[in-house]
């Protein structure tokens, strides 16, 4: 970081050799009689630190500390006096911040250690921009590789969907025709297959939407347990070969503000996610309720509950929360069918950008608890 340089000002030709010879051997000292000679001499920035009288002619030992902190604001200044000046003091230290102060007579001891110290906090501070400095680039580029993995979600999406979509189509069609019994087989799986790529195609245009701040929200006043119910319908046909049991309870007249199509994906996530870790035999919940100036939504599952490592990120894009990444697939809702890993993920920015919270517990072989917040509608649909 260069050599330690360290400013000593005193207008008394005496006391300003006795601070160079105090100094000697801590730093490279550069003196000063006056503070506008002391101005010029921290001009080059290579002073890290300055001692300064305060009784001086012309200008004070605060008025100098006060403009060399507004010229070089990570200097460290440290302000000698010799009388009772609690008024100069407090400016010192209140509105400049200076290190330290020390009243003359100033033993040679004293002297060194606090001066000693002072060129140590500028270097931890010194060190310490640099390590923000770092962090905040680091962040940028976290966030920049983020957005790019969105958008690159978003294209790949939009590029697959449409051949996706016509293929779909084409199985369903030749479904109705007359085909060959031994065809039939390979002709149900295509189409179950072709279903389970346009699940995954789906939930990577919403994760790539999410991603990149596309998801656009058309709020109003929203019958949260109607939505809820509906989703709890559509679990139960589409899992209608589990047998797991999916109970729910509902506040009355419970309206949260909101939109309406993105809350329904909300609950779907959470309940699909539910499902694929819950075994036959064991049990989903759902509930809304009220609390506080809060619509609630909780999903509670007997399933397996996640390991230590799995819980750190649950609600990051292509979390190991869905277990090992190589073995992610567009499985549907079989106990252990691992998906994208961008459920939960969607589901905090859904949360996110409808001012909510959202939380969950999964003690591992316990089972999970979701608890989502969200912002209630007053009765002219307004949020509060």
């Amino acid at each position: 970081m260069g050599e330690a340089v360290v400013l000593v000002v005193d207008d008394e030709p005496a006391h300003l050799r006795a601070l160079r010879r105090a100094l000697s051997g801590i730093a490279t000292v550069r003196c000063a009689a006056s503070g506008a000679e002391a101005l010029q001499a921290a001009e080059d920035g290579r002073v890290r630190l300055v001692v300064s009288d305060q009784r001086m002619d012309g200008m004070s030992g605060v008025e100098l500390l006060e403009e060399v902190r507004s010229r070089h604001p990570a200097t460290v200044l440290v302000l000698l006096t010799a009388y009772a000046d609690v008024e100069a003091l407090q400016r010192a230290i209140n509105r400049i911040g200076i290190y330290h102060f020390l009243e003359k007579p100033w033993g040679v001891f004293e002297l060194r250690q606090v001066v000693a110290r002072g060129l140590e906090r500028f270097d931890h501070d010194r060190e310490r921009e640099r390590l923000v400095d770092e962090l905040r680039r680091s962040c940028s580029l976290v966030r920049k590789e983020a957005e790019y993995k969105s958008r690159l979600l978003t294209v790949l999406a939009h590029e697959l969907g449409t051949p996706v979509h016509i293929a779909v189509n084409a199985v369903g069609l030749l479904a109705e025709l007359p085909v060959d019994a031994r065809a039939r087989p390979w002709l149900e799986a295509l189409g179950r297959a072709a279903d389970r790529l346009a699940r995954g195609i789906g939930q990577m245009q919403r994760g790539g939407a999410a991603g990149c701040g596309q998801i656009r929200l058309k709020r109003g006043s929203i019958d949260l347990p109607e939505v809820a119910a509906e989703m709890v319908c559509a679990l139960r046909l589409a899992a209608r070969d589990r047998e797991v049991e999916v109970v729910e309870r509902h506040a009355p007249d419970l309206r949260v503000f909101g939109d309406r199509a993105w809350l329904g994906r909300l609950v779907w996530n959470l309940l699909t996610n539910a499902m694929r870790w819950t075994p036959d035999g064991g049990r989903i919940a759902l509930e809304t309720d009220r609390n506080g100036e809060w619509g609630m939504l909780v999903v509670e599952d007997s399933g397996v509950g996640l390991v230590d490592e799995q819980r750190e990120d649950l609600f990051v894009p292509f979390s190991n929360a869905c277990g090992d990444p190589v073995l992610h697939g567009s499985g549907w809702l079989r106990f252990g069918a691992r998906g994208l890993g961008l459920g939960l993920a969607i589901c905090r920015n859904i949360v996110d950008l409808h001012g909510g919270e959202i939380d969950l517990e999964s003690p591992a072989g316990v089972g999970t608890v979701c608890r989502v917040r969200l912002p209630l509608a007053d009765p002219a649909g307004v949020c509060p």
